[in-house]
């Protein structure tokens, strides 16, 4: 009773001193970076820990997960709450003294001109992307239900077929992200065939692909976004109780969901969903402990997982074969069971959340530290929606950074993950400024023509 006391009591003053990041504007919470930012953490570590400590105690976890929290004493809670607060005092700090973005109000997005001749051909140009890609990853085991066959051991580290075109398996996201364009696309203009029939197929791609893959997780966030996607928003400046509760039946529906995906891929096991769900998300709240017990000067990450983050966009096999760079996830898959994925019989890899990975770079310096560049990281992200020229792609980006790099990332952390689940968005960036560019200069040539 002692701990779990302690555990409530922490947790409530974690809450409280996050408050004072709470802007309010004429006696309402606006709908800001700063604002969601605030109230996702006070959720994780206010709310979810809490109950995942409390549902273990009942018997709602894994046996593994119960004797692990069984052998956490009173100061183990102190230092993990510790490392909590700090981390979040300074990420909230420093997106307090940036410049205000707001997420779904008024703002720069909403003075562009809606321009969707770029969109199209960006979408165009990812879908191709994405199919050759799809296309040539395939190909090496036979075609896609063949891949059935071999995905579960590639997602184990067992490698059975040696596929020429492996370092393309990212490129494949394009497709997604193609997809929730052509969704947009469809939407404002629903008497459009092509957009219709490119809708269609690239969301039909996008679940094979998604579930080859058998990711729970992955699939329910692009069913999420997709829906997004789909439904005209009415953007409010003020967050109301009916948002709330909005994002509570959509939290309660992927839940749910992960359960249902998980039980086709046969990825469940025979838990009941409340056991299921609470080990599943156990992992995030266990790290710490873990890491704090295995991380010292002589393996501590020194802060490469900032320095090498853009080497992370170039295949594995260069800087994971040749260089011998390891992942944050791989470093606390060992710290958990001795061993990397595919070694000594493990076939499963631990992912890392961001206060263990923040713990990782330099013990509690790293605490300090990695919260302030992911901030700064993270508020640039959000400004790549004002170079969109389209009022509802700009607005569907920041519902994206804040879903896939925000949120996802708080408890899926490794920098290497981040790229490589977000390459669709990084290529939909990267060919939409090209398009851009290429448009402005035709536009400028016919002026001087005329």
């Amino acid at each position: 009773m002692l701990k779990i006391a302690i555990v409530i009591l922490l947790s409530f003053c974690y809450v409280i001193s996050l408050i004072p990041y709470i802007r309010i504007s004429e006696k309402k919470i606006t709908i800001n970076l700063l604002n969601i930012s605030t109230l996702v953490l006070m959720s994780s570590y206010g709310v979810l820990f809490p109950l995942n400590y409390f549902l273990t105690l009942l018997g709602y976890n894994s046996t593994n997960n119960i004797l692990l929290y069984s052998n956490y004493d009173e100061f183990d809670f102190l230092s993990y709450y510790f490392a909590v607060a700090c981390v979040s005092h300074i990420f909230l700090f420093v997106l307090k003294h940036r410049k205000e973005i707001r997420l779904f109000g008024d703002d720069e997005a909403n003075n562009l001109n809606n321009k969707t001749s770029t969109i199209k051909v960006t979408a165009f140009i990812l879908f191709i992307i994405g199919v050759v890609s799809n296309y040539l990853y395939l190909k090496a085991y036979g075609g896609f239900f063949n891949y059935l066959e071999y995905s579960g051991l590639l997602r184990s580290g067992v490698m059975i077929v040696d596929n020429k075109f492996s370092f393309i398996y990212p490129f494949r996201g394009c497709i997604l992200f193609s997809s929730y364009l052509f969704i947009i696309l469809f939407r404002k203009n629903k008497k459009n065939v092509a957009f219709l029939a490119l809708m269609i197929i690239s969301v039909i791609l996008s679940l094979s692909v998604l579930y080859s893959n058998k990711g729970r997780l992955g699939l329910v966030l692009y069913l999420l976004l997709a829906i997004i996607a789909l439904f005209k928003k009415n953007y409010n400046k003020f967050l109301s109780i009916k948002d709330v509760f909005k994002v509570l039946l959509f939290a309660t529906f992927g839940v749910i969901l992960i359960s249902i995906v998980g039980e086709e891929m046969g990825r469940n096991g025979e838990s009941p969903f409340l056991e299921l769900f609470n080990s599943e998300i156990s992992f995030a709240f266990l790290n710490f402990k873990r890491i704090t017990e295995y991380c010292n000067l002589s393996n501590y990450r020194f802060f490469a997982d900032i320095v090498l983050l853009p080497i992370y966009l170039l295949p594995s096999s260069i800087w994971g074969s040749k260089f011998h760079i390891s992942t944050s996830s791989t470093i606390n898959t060992i710290a958990w069971f001795g061993s990397a994925k595919g070694v000594n019989g493990i076939h499963g890899e631990m992912p890392i959340d961001f206060i263990s990975l923040s713990y990782m770079q330099l013990g509690y310096i790293g605490i300090f530290v990695l919260p302030l560049f992911f901030a700064i990281f993270y508020h640039k992200a959000f400004k790549i929606s004002g170079i969109i020229k389209d009022n509802d792609v700009s607005q569907f980006v920041k519902y994206y950074i804040l879903i896939y790099i925000g949120v996802h990332s708080l408890f899926y952390a490794d920098p290497y993950l981040i790229i490589k689940n977000n390459i669709g968005f990084i290529i939909f960036i990267i060919v939409y400024l090209f398009i851009d560019v290429i448009n402005k200069i035709k536009r400028t040539k016919k002026e001087d023509v005329q």
